[in-house]
Order: structure tokens, then sequence, then C-alpha cells
């Protein structure tokens, strides 16, 4: 009762001066909204979201008499990472459960209707779309047979659709291209036909399972199977070369050029110490290479996310002016709100010579600071929409598309509340430690 009654007089006086109180909602609304988005935009590059699973990145580390200690620091850092064609597929030969293994490339991609564009282009395998999370809002990934060589064999299927090859594409690539409904539908890829299989819903957290997020952060468009990337030709974006070879697609599979990554999930750590085993045990029967390969390096999804990649500074700049703004923002609250409090001080002093405690002037002032804190966030909710639709259409190389999840919405709501609770603490404690007779001379 006591509370109920507080809020109907907290509420009371904030509609006795409606242009004042808005003033007071709008500015935290504002500093919430900036300090949310900029946030998320941090947010969302700093995990890789995986769905709980123990996906392990497999690399091979390489030592050599002949590099100087520069040099070897400088090839480990690529080459633990990256590993050739046919050590990928030596590695993946040995997981015992979901394995894939990635590339990134550029492809051309068209559709009826629509210009040519070099689009961002994954080569992976079915795994690749459960071991990182990805969810599809058309469709699903294609079949376990699509990975596997020549899956595809024009005049064999029942139709012509069906002997396509299978592709995957992100939501906003499909959208721009097919339209509403693209599953079933027909791009090229490459200057040959794919039959589009699914398509993805945006995330929004940025999925770091490529070197290539080191130096850009723009995302995968376009999904295909790695043999169908290779029969395109479609070299990767980072090569570190190993001994001279020719230049097609097939010299680079059949060289020791380091340019692929492989994840696998090992469940629990016998998994772990069994694919080891086994990795050494094929280690062991290698010919002598230069640089030699000298153990396995399984690292963790967070652990290669943390060895890997930093977020990058603009955005961190970005949420160092957020954070000072919402600061502003309470810092000025509290200035109105002594304004406010203090406009009305002959009230109070009547109030408390008639019997009001300290305590009720104290509570009764800063419910009304925590209303402008709850209604700032509601507005703030708002805001932050538009913003975020705002910060996707300037910021074309972002790392994923920037959304208010439900998260999110509770921390603006969270945050608002609390910044309102701060804010009202002193000029409530100022209004209830005044003694009646000077708000009464104030009167």
């Amino acid at each position: 009762m006591i509370l109920a009654f507080h809020l109907r007089v907290a509420w009371r006086s904030l509609s006795r001066t409606p242009w004042f109180s808005l003033a007071m909602v709008g500015s935290m609304a504002v500093g919430a909204a900036v300090w949310i988005i900029a946030r998320t935009t941090v947010v969302a590059q700093g995990a890789l979201s995986l769905p709980g699973r123990p996906v392990f990145h497999a690399g091979l580390d390489r030592v050599g008499p002949d590099l100087s200690e520069g040099d070897l620091r400088n090839v480990q850092a690529f080459t633990s990472a990256l590993v050739s064609w046919t050590d990928a597929e030596a590695l993946l030969a040995r997981a015992p459960g979901a394995a894939t293994m990635t590339w990134a490339s550029r492809a051309v991609i068209a559709a009826h209707g629509h210009p040519a564009a070099a689009l961002e282009t994954r080569a992976c395998s079915r795994a690749f779309f459960a071991l990182f999370g990805f969810r599809f809002s058309q469709g699903g990934p294609w079949s376990a047979a699509a990975d596997r060589p020549g899956a595809v064999q024009p005049g064999a299927p029942d139709s012509e659709a069906d002997a396509l090859p299978p592709v995957v594409l992100d939501a906003r690539t499909a959208g721009r291209l097919l339209g509403a409904s693209a599953v079933g539908r027909t791009v090229s890829v490459g200057g040959r036909d794919f039959r589009v299989v699914g398509v993805l819903e945006p995330y929004q957290r940025m999925k770091i399972y490529d070197l290539k997020f080191i130096v850009q952060t723009r995302p995968d468009e376009v999904y295909l199977p790695v043999h169908e990337a290779a029969g395109l030709g479609l070299w990767p974006e980072i090569v570190v070369a190993g001994a001279p070879h020719g230049g097609s697609m097939a010299d680079l599979m059949a060289s020791d050029d380091h340019w692929v990554h492989v994840w696998l999930e090992l469940p629990d750590a016998a998994a772990r110490t069994t694919y080891q085993r086994a990795v050494a045990s094929w280690i062991s029967t290698l010919p002598e290479r230069r640089p030699a390969i000298a153990t396995l390096r399984l690292r963790s999804a967070d652990h290669w996310q943390r060895e890997n990649f930093r977020t990058f500074s603009g955005y961190q700049l970005f949420y160092l002016f957020g954070t000072l703004l919402f600061a502003a923002c309470v810092l000025n609250l509290i200035r109105l709100l002594l304004a406010k409090f203090s406009s009305r001080a002959h009230l109070v002093g009547v109030h408390r010579a008639l019997g009001a405690s300290k305590r009720s002037v104290f509570l009764q002032h800063l419910i009304e600071a925590e209303l402008v804190g709850l209604g700032a966030g509601v507005l703030g909710l708002g805001l932050s929409l538009l913003g975020f639709s705002v910060i996707n259409q300037l910021i074309l190389d972002r790392p994923v598309v920037f959304l208010l999840d439900l998260e999110g919405a509770l921390v603006l709501l969270g945050a608002a509340t609390a910044a309102g609770l701060v804010a009202g603490v002193y000029p409530a404690w100022r209004t209830s430690n005044l003694v009646p007779a000077v708000f009464l001379r104030q009167g």
C-alpha cells in the first residue's frame, strides 16, 4: 500500500511538469540507446557463439632447422592454423565425429534479373553449419553425399534441378537475389548453375572460424561444398606458399601450401587423447619435409578467438563514446532532478511539518527518479531499434547484422533503471535531509 501511494504521488509529480519530465526521460533514453548500440557492436564480435559444443581447431606445428628464429615465428603463426589440402584430408579422416575443412574465397554470383557481383564465399562441409551453430530460416544444409567428390552426376537424378550442385546463401544475399522464397531456385556461381538448398538466419554474434577475420569483418555470403568450390577453382584468400608449383587449383591441392582450416568436434578428454594419438601415428609415417611437421595443435574455439582476433578499434572507440555519453546523461539527470526537487521545496516542507519522515520523503523522490529511468529504458528500446537500422545501412563492412536481441533489451532496461536509481539517490537524500523550517521559509 505504501509503495502504491508513493508511485501515485511520483506519477502525479511527473505529470504536473510534462515537458520537463519528457526532457529528463528523452535525454536518458538517447544516452541509453547509444550505449546499448555501441555495446552490441562490441559484444557481437566477442564470442564465437557456439551452441555449447566442444569444437576444436586442428593445426600442425612445424619446425625447420633452416629457418631463423624470426622466420620460424612467422611461419608458426600461420602454418599452425592453416594446413595443406592433403594434410586436411588426413586430419579429417581421423576425426571421431563431426568435422569440416574450410577456406574463404570470392566468387561471382548472378541470378535472373540481377547483375553479377563478387561475393564472400565459404567452402566447407555439411558439418560446418552445426559446428558453428548456424540456423536456417529456409531449407537446411546440403546432404552428406554432396560432400563427396563427384557427388552430382548430371543425367542421373530425376530432374534437372536435382542434378545441380547445392549452395547455401545468407539471408541478405538470398533476399537481394531471389526474394522471400529462395529454396529450390537457381543461381550462377562462377559461371555454373547451383540449386539453393538453404538460407541462413542473420546471426548476432560474430563467428570467428577463419584467419581472414583478422584483417576484415565482412561476413560470408555464399556457402559451397568443398569439392564444388575446388572444381570452380575458387582460390583461397590466404595462402602460405610452400615449394613452387603450377598455377591451377589441382596444383594447389597437390602442393604443400597451407590454406585450409580444419575444425572438429571432440566431446571429451578421452576423444581428444585418442585423436592426438591417431594424428601422431600418422605424422610418424610422413616423409621428411622442410619445415617438418612436429605435432598436432588443438585449440578450443575460445582459445582460437583469444589468440587470433581482437575487436576492431573503431568499435571499441564507439563503445567508449557510448559509455561516456550514458554517464554524462546520468549526471545531467542528477542536475535536472535537483532542480525539480528544489522547485517544490515548500510542498515537501509542509509534508515534513505534518509528520512525514525523512525515509518517506527520500523514498518518494527516489521512486520518481526510478520512473524516469524506467521510462528512459522503454523509450530507449524504440530509439535503439531505429539506431540499429541506421547502423546496418551505414556500415556495409560489418561483421554481422547488428540486432537488439532479448539479452540486449534486458540489459538496456536494467541499465536505464539502475541509472535512474543512481541519479536519484543524491537529490532524494538532499531533499529529505533539509529541515522543515527551511522548506517553509522557501514557501
